[in-house]
């Protein structure tokens, strides 16, 4: 009866504060005004291990804020126009994101939209006492993935390193590790990016509940930032050792992955005990806070003659974005030739394509072109970009399967063709069995030719909003040099300097 009558008194105090219902009102908004996104971050959520905690943010999140709830209430909520440009910024970058198909920065203005959005309506001092969890939200989004290879390379070059260290001959390529008594990979769950994730996240957390002073929150933060790292060094280190003393009897297969996990929950163990023990003391009131003590704008609704009308504003820009970018954008007639003018031999599947799942092209042009005693093998595929499955630059969208092939080295290569600079990477891969393989790639987009992701997005956008549709086409060339000492890289380089016509005969925009 008592903790029955508890939880009605709780319920009725919550209820009256009526600003804060208001708020809730915002959330919801935001929640109703952003579907899609938010959907597409939970799935992600809830399809990738790495992403798990994603779920207890916003519980943490409330926690945090009923903890300081002897703070905040003591003042005035209200607008505060500061928060105006932010989150006219995050609108934008919103804008730009889902335009140009970048879903990082889309997940990141999503969430930048929400916390600038309360903070508008919170007031400065309330702002000022909740900024953590405002923060602290900003761990819902789903980013990450797209470290892995760097961390990759850190991993393998430090365990490669430290294996030096004892008397264990060892070879390294690409990101293959070869001791004697076998081969080893540093493929992408062996990264450390779930380690590093969810270190950073639990780091945060203990920042804030351990700590007051903001140099120690820093310092604390970097710890949990190098700590996962090293760890995961060290994790790898350690599989290589138990293979090499085992014969390869231990530390394969599945046995790694247990490893790793154990070992990880060591290290958070670890962190924890490290923040704990050079913990400042907080001092944090339990007491309940008297209707006496909380300021009177809490009980009643929004009475600013600015809060209703700009909440207003706020949902038909809400409705304006949506709208915009969930324009048709022109979809252009055909965007490769049907045939090019040289001898070649038309393949029906692409001999080295890697597609993680399934892609959707407008068209496919596939290539064996003979010259001299070698073959390349040519692939183009055009996309139209209306949907995700048809976007030109794409995480599932591979070159090649990183599970068989690493790269070794990289070279930049740029050519002159009709008055334009065509920018070209060529990879120098090699396999698990020691195959060695060189791609050149890039993608043609109206007005330009290049490589680089970052400026491919960056111009399809400005395409866009130019009336124009984000479609392009992805063209790859392939190379397997069999011949010791030759340069295959510089074949490939060679071959497009001479070729490129051909290919070009290739492109209808």
């Amino acid at each position: 009866m008592n903790k029955s009558h508890s939880i009605n008194s709780t319920v009725q105090a919550f209820i009256a504060y009526r600003y804060i219902l208001f708020l809730l009102l915002v959330l919801l908004g935001w929640a109703m005004s952003f579907p899609d996104t938010l959907l597409r971050m939970v799935a992600l959520w809830k399809s990738s291990t790495t992403y798990n905690h994603c779920f207890a943010v916003l519980p943490i999140c409330f926690y945090l804020v009923w903890v300081n709830r002897h703070e905040f209430l003591r003042f005035t909520p209200g607008v505060n126009l500061l928060w105006v440009p932010p989150l006219a910024a995050s609108m934008l970058l919103w804008i730009l994101a889902k335009l140009s198909e970048v879903d990082a920065v889309e997940y990141i203005a999503t969430i930048a939209i929400l916390i600038t959005a309360l903070g508008l309506f919170l007031g400065r001092k309330v702002s000022k006492v909740l900024w953590f969890p405002l923060l602290f939200m900003f761990f819902l989004v789903p980013v990450g993935d797209e470290i892995v290879p760097l961390l990759q390379v850190i991993t393998a070059k430090a365990a490669v390193w430290l294996l030096g260290l004892t008397n264990i001959p060892v070879f390294f390529e690409g990101l293959f590790i070869t001791i004697p008594a076998g081969k080893f990979v540093v493929a992408e769950a062996c990264s450390g990016i779930r380690f590093l994730i969810s270190s950073i996240f639990l780091g945060f957390l203990c920042a804030n509940l351990f700590f007051r002073s903001y140099l120690k929150r820093i310092l604390f933060i970097g710890f949990s930032l190098f700590l996962p790292v090293a760890a995961n060094i060290l994790r790898v280190f350690g599989i290589i050792l138990i293979g090499h003393y085992s014969d390869m009897r231990y530390a394969v297969g599945a046995d790694h992955l247990i490893y790793g996990w154990v070992f990880f929950l060591f290290i958070i163990i670890i962190m924890v005990l490290v923040g704990r023990f050079f913990s400042e003391e907080v001092s944090v009131s339990t007491e309940s806070v008297a209707l006496k003590n909380t300021d009177d704008g809490w009980r009643q609704w929004p009475s600013s003659q600015s809060t209703v009308p700009l909440f207003a504003i706020l949902l038909l820009c809400f409705f304006f974005m949506q709208h915009y970018v969930s324009r048709d954008f022109p979809v252009p007639g055909p965007l490769l030739a049907t045939d090019i003018s040289v001898s070649h031999r038309s393949l029906t599947k692409p001999p080295y394509r890697f597609i993680e799942k399934d892609i959707d092209v407008q068209a496919r042009r596939v290539f064996a072109l003979p010259d001299r005693d070698r073959t390349f093998y040519l692939v183009a595929e055009a996309f139209t970009g209306v949907d995700e499955k048809s976007e030109l630059i794409s995480w599932n969208n591979r070159l090649f399967d990183p599970d068989i092939w690493s790269i070794r080295n990289r070279q930049h290569h740029a050519l002159a063709f009709n008055g334009e600079q065509i920018h070209i990477e060529i990879l120098n891969l090699v396999s698990n069995e020691s195959v060695p393989r060189s791609i050149a790639y890039w993608y043609r987009i109206p007005g330009y030719s290049g490589y680089q992701p970052l400026q491919i997005k960056m111009l399809q956008t400005a395409n866009i909003l130019r009336g124009k549709g984000r479609y392009g086409v992805m063209v790859q060339l392939t190379f397997d040099g069999y011949a010791t000492g030759v340069d295959q890289n510089q074949v490939l380089a060679d071959w497009l300097d001479e070729n490129y016509a051909y290919i070009d005969s290739l492109f209808l925009f």
